[in-house]
């Protein structure tokens, strides 16, 4: 069997799988993603459009005001002042879910990997050294847990600044969120073309480094007996195996996944 006959899963499927390996975080996850969005809206969107009701009120201030400057400012002033503290307390309470959630996510998506490793066979783990399968699940797990940084605090305010911008350019300067609609939806076109090619310019090389390092599922032979870089013990094949007899290029039991897909 070779390494080929298991492909790399979908960018779906390995979000699906991602999303289960969140557990019984994901509720708290999500709130945190919820307040994330509360923080961008009164960071970069209130407070901005307070600001710039001052700033009106400073270019068409008269040069005798009535009432003196605390009448002109003193309530969009006491207004600003209090959106910057209501935004620190969301990001505050926002960075403390998002951490706890995604660091017990992390542990439950290691564990799981861990586990499921327990449940392969004994040939499997023959045929593949553990540093790499240990490498294999640490990168896993790293990018795991990099992936929900990443949307939490990239992907995630980004999207929602854009659709504020949308939301009060259209109000303001419609033609402006036109232009901005386009140039957004250019964006992300070029961005899909091009992630198609790195998607898979990657699976190439992840073909080519599981052959190099893994080689072909008990086709290929180490000397001094010794069962490394994806090679079988000398004898293995005729003898009997964990499970019971096992015959030339027969496994001894279920044979695993792909050693870059060994957490799955």
């Amino acid at each position: 069997m070779e390494l080929d006959d298991f492909p790399a899963a979908s960018a779906r499927a390995t979000l699906e799988f991602c999303w289960e390996q969140i557990g019984d975080q994901r509720r708290r996850l999500v709130a945190s993603w919820v307040v994330i969005c509360l923080a961008v809206i009164t960071t970069d969107l209130v407070a901005p459009l307070i600001f710039a009701a001052i700033l009106g009120r400073v270019a068409t201030l008269p040069r005798h005001s009535v009432g003196g400057e605390w009448h002109q400012f003193g309530a969009p002033l006491i207004a600003y002042a209090i959106t910057g503290l209501v935004a620190v307390v969301f990001w505050r309470i926002a960075g403390w879910w998002q951490w706890g959630s995604s660091l017990l996510a992390f542990s439950n998506a290691t564990t799981n990997s861990y586990r499921h490793l327990l449940t392969l066979s004994y040939r499997w783990h023959m045929d593949h050294p553990a540093g790499e399968v240990i490498a294999a699940l640490g990168n896993f797990s790293w990018a795991f847990v990099e992936m929900i940084d990443g949307f939490s605090w990239g992907l995630l305010p980004v999207a929602v600044i854009v659709l504020s911008a949308l939301v009060v350019l259209a109000v303001a300067a419609w033609p402006a969120a036109i232009a901005l609609a386009l140039m957004v939806g250019l964006f992300v076109l070029v961005m899909s073309r091009r992630l198609r090619l790195v998607r898979a310019a990657s699976e190439e090389f992840e073909g080519y480094h599981s052959k190099a390092s893994g080689g072909d599922l008990g086709h290929h032979q180490q000397p001094h007996g010794r069962a490394g870089g994806g090679g079988r013990v000398p004898g293995a094949g005729e003898g009997r195996g964990p499970h019971g007899p096992v015959g030339r290029g027969r496994p001894a039991g279920p044979v695993g996944l792909r050693p870059d897909a060994a957490a799955t």
